[in-house]
């Protein structure tokens, strides 16, 4: 962990379940929850990315997009983009952000009475994300699709400003993504659902729930986890593309998991080049993250939570490509056209390569002639 990085707080619980917490001190959001008990195992928490500081900005902002091939010129406008929805499983996200209002649905708090102490004030954040992390992971995934595609984002809370959310909320979210329809339009549906969430051991409920969405013909898009040892649940599933994170210079991130359950690679940054999006504009800079935009409020994280949604977004471009496709064949696409990282062909640390956007979206309309 780099040495600017704040505490980790661990092992707070929810309800009846425990969950490992990874909460970063901060000033304008996550905070441990007062009085909570020790755990004595670890669920599921979000994947609480590494600081960097705020001049740790070596690639440029636009760095990741510009990897993956969907910088400097936009992605073109694709005719099936109105009819797609990505699902952003998170703490949330703030749904007055001038970049992301546009594309974003209503959102679905699942966890309700999100309160936060903060400077002697009690703070509710329900209905919004109070913590950031959600707000970030959404705003990759709309900057992969770019301005000429408004694909649909729906943000499902199943996180609080705490960084910990119960397996049962998580499965319970991954459902409601799975059976979402659009009631102005219900052929309108979600395609591709991102968990930028963690932990290391498996859950009943969390397995059922990512075999519902296969059944369903729903992509799950998972973070590995930042903690350099084998991949984190559920990504280690059969039924999830597991998601490791690679650095401004294609190398795998020292913080990543890894192993051969890693089914791609993404851009998720450190402390040479971090990864910059959209943060919640009424979220103060904080130990968390920087602000390192205005008026439009963006902030720098890293790991492997910032490399899902690239991997998100760019599902959600090809089913705009082709909405015929079946998420199997969607994953299939994503693996196939990669640019090949370390050991030749698929590894434990890049799996089958890391995502090249441009690249897959050029095949596949080709295929399409």
């Amino acid at each position: 962990m780099p040495t600017n990085a704040p505490a980790i707080t661990r092992g707070q619980r929810l309800s009846s379940v425990l969950a490992l917490a990874m909460v970063l001190g901060a000033a304008g959001c996550a905070g441990p929850l007062p009085g909570a008990p020790q755990a004595a195992a670890a669920l599921f928490s979000i994947q609480a990315d590494y600081v960097v500081s705020a001049d740790a900005g070596g690639g440029g902002e636009a760095w990741n997009l510009r990897m993956i091939g969907v910088q400097p010129v936009a992605v073109p406008a694709l005719s099936g983009a109105r009819q797609v929805v990505a699902a952003v499983i998170d703490t949330g996200v703030d749904p007055a952000h001038p970049e992301l209002k546009a594309e974003l649905l209503p959102m679905i708090d699942l966890v309700g009475g999100d309160r936060y102490r903060k400077d002697g004030k009690d703070v509710d954040y329900s209905g919004r994300d109070g913590n950031g992390h959600g707000t970030h992971v959404a705003g990759i995934v709309h900057s992969t699709v770019g301005p000429n595609n408004p694909i649909g984002i729906l943000a499902l809370k199943a996180i609080g400003n705490s960084g910990i959310g119960d397996d049962g909320t998580i499965a319970g979210a991954i459902r409601r993504a799975v059976d979402w329809r659009d009631p102005a339009n219900p052929s309108r549906r979600v395609r591709v659902i991102n968990l930028s969430i963690g932990g290391k051991t498996s859950s009943r409920v969390l397995e059922e729930a990512l075999d519902y969405a296969t059944r369903r013909d729903v992509l799950v898009v998972v973070a590995a986890g930042n903690r350099t040892r084998d991949v984190d649940y559920p990504a280690a599933l059969p039924t999830a593309l597991a998601v490791s994170a690679t650095t401004v210079r294609d190398g795998i991130a020292d913080y990543s998991n890894r192993g051969l359950t890693v089914g791609i690679s993404a851009p998720g940054g450190d402390s040479d080049a971090s990864i910059s999006s959209t943060w919640p504009t009424y979220l103060t800079a904080s130990d968390y993250t920087k602000r390192v935009r205005s008026p439009h409020d963006h902030g720098t994280m890293v790991g492997t939570s910032m490399a899902a949604p690239h991997v998100t977004g760019a599902a959600a471009l090809l089913f705009a490509q082709d909405p015929t496709l079946s998420a199997r064949q969607v994953r299939a696409r994503l693996q196939t056209w990669t640019q090949d990282l370390g050991p030749l062909g698929p590894d434990g640390y890049f799996g089958v390569g890391r995502l090249m956007v441009g690249q897959v979206l050029q095949k596949g309309a080709h295929d399409a002639n």
